[in-house]
């Protein structure tokens, strides 16, 4: 299990690092929706492993995170009607 949790946070790691500059651009163009995805989707797989790893914290901390993110996919959101850090304290609480 340890070598399984050592390469989750080093795939997780990587992942932040190069999703970083797709959320820079996708904050310059909200109507990027490629963008969008390819955030969607990181957030998704950290969740996804958040489970397996039995991290509730940070599970329920992605979770919000792609709520909010499926909100703006599916238009019940504009991207920048409100922080998005706000949002994700809207549904941790």
């Amino acid at each position: 299990m340890d070598d399984l949790l050592a390469d989750f946070i080093e795939e997780t790691r990587e992942m932040l690092e190069a999703i970083g500059s797709e959320i820079v651009a996708w904050e310059a163009n909200p109507a990027d929706r490629a963008r969008l995805d390819s955030i969607f989707r990181f957030v998704h797989t950290v969740k996804g492993n958040c489970g397996f790893f039995d991290f509730p914290r940070l599970e329920k901390l992605s979770h919000a995170a792609e709520d909010t993110l499926a909100d703006v996919r599916n238009d019940r959101r504009e991207a920048d009607s409100q922080p998005f850090w706000q949002s994700l304290t809207e549904y941790l609480t």
